[in-house]
């Protein structure tokens, strides 16, 4: 199980504390905790366990990376993501409290 101080631990490097009550990204921010700080034998197994990925090119050769790494990356983007959504929803809002069209300026 992960701690509370774990998980805010992710949220403090991942997030601005602004938007850390955000439902979307306090799961995203779990799952981040979850592989970082597997809490069984079985668990570490599995995040560290490699998977075969095909070359960018075929001048290159296909490489093994880990399936915890890969799942950081598909959680970091989402983050990223989530963050962005937040902050046109945010400028939107003020846009039109402001009475401006985004578009325009």
């Amino acid at each position: 199980m992960i701690s509370n101080e774990q998980l805010q631990a992710v949220l403090d490097e991942h997030v601005p504390a602004e938007l850390q009550g955000d439902f979307e990204l306090r799961a995203i921010c779990h799952s981040i905790a979850a592989i970082r700080y597997p809490v069984s034998p079985s668990e570490a197994r599995l995040f560290s366990s490699p998977i075969l990925m095909p070359a960018d090119s075929p001048e290159e050769e296909d490489y093994f990376k880990d399936t915890g790494m890969i799942l950081l990356e598909s959680c970091d983007q989402r983050l990223t993501w989530r963050i962005g959504e937040i902050q046109d929803a945010v400028f939107d809002m003020f846009s039109e409290m402001a009475g401006t069209d985004p578009a325009i300026e």
